[in-house]
């Protein structure tokens, strides 16, 4: 286990990982999303590390994710380098629907 002062690292994820830009957790699912830049997509991983699963891959969706947050049964994350914000169901149909975010008086 690793402690807090960075000694006894513990490596969760060695292969098929391009540039990780997004992390969040899900304490009720027990799950770690982590979005991939390089790759363009977002998986899962358990916490024990025994079953990792892709989430979303390729899509129009899943173009340059940045930044991850979960909420109850939905995943929300940036498309880099725009001004859109994504939000995908995580159980069901695993429906996206891309917003734009405004921002005003800036």
């Amino acid at each position: 286990m690793t402690h807090l002062d960075g000694t006894h690292v513990t490596e969760m994820i060695n292969k098929d990982l391009g540039y990780c830009s997004g992390l969040a957790v899900d304490y009720e699912r027990k799950l770690l999303y982590f979005a991939d830049q390089q790759l363009n997509k977002i998986e899962s991983i358990n916490y024990e590390m025994s079953h990792r699963s892709v989430i979303l891959q390729n899509s129009s969706y899943a173009i340059k994710p940045l930044g991850l947050e979960i909420f109850e049964d939905e995943i929300y994350f940036l498309v880099s380098g725009t001004s859109k914000i994504v939000k995908c169901d995580l159980v069901g149909n695993k429906k996206c629907i891309p917003g734009n975010l405004h921002m005003y008086g800036v």
